[in-house]
């Protein structure tokens, strides 16, 4: 059971952060209204989070509450998925959009109006998303949870 969390976190980062790098979707917020920071933030809170993981897995054998943390953060990494992958969507749609455009004045009108609509509703899911990760890394004293040397 302890190795369940491992499986469910780790695989997941890398994907979110081979995800973050790739080129459509750096394209997508390069001069767009979206927080990049916010982006930025979520992936810091993910790593912070993640340097704790190997300590939680061994710890969560004998301590319930550590199971819990590892129970709200494996909500929590579903939570990032689902709101990348909008992300990701959403820039293919974009993408797939723009490629149909003939004109200038189709491309910026209905897009960027549909965009600002989307950064309207992607960037509370962040930002919770934000507040429940560094929540969950401040529980680090209380759980009594380690950055094991592997991880730095």
């Amino acid at each position: 059971m302890a190795e369940v969390a491992g499986i469910l976190v780790s695989p997941f980062l890398q994907v979110f952060f081979e995800r973050m790098a790739a080129g459509e979707f750096v394209g997508f917020f390069q001069g767009r209204k979206l927080n990049e920071g916010l982006l930025q933030k979520l992936k810091i809170s993910l790593l912070s989070v993640n340097a704790l993981l190997e300590d939680a897995e061994e710890k969560q054998l004998t301590k319930p509450a550590v199971k819990a943390w590892l129970n709200e953060l494996k909500d929590a990494m579903y939570d990032a998925e689902d709101v990348l992958h909008e992300i990701a969507t959403e820039a293919l749609q974009r993408k797939l959009d723009a490629e149909f455009q003939t004109t200038a004045s189709k491309l910026l009108s209905p897009i960027s109006t549909f965009f600002s609509r989307f950064v309207k509703e992607i960037e509370p899911k962040i930002k919770f998303l934000l507040d429940k990760l560094e929540y969950l890394a401040k529980q680090k004293d209380v759980l009594g949870l380690k950055e094991l040397e592997e991880n730095r």
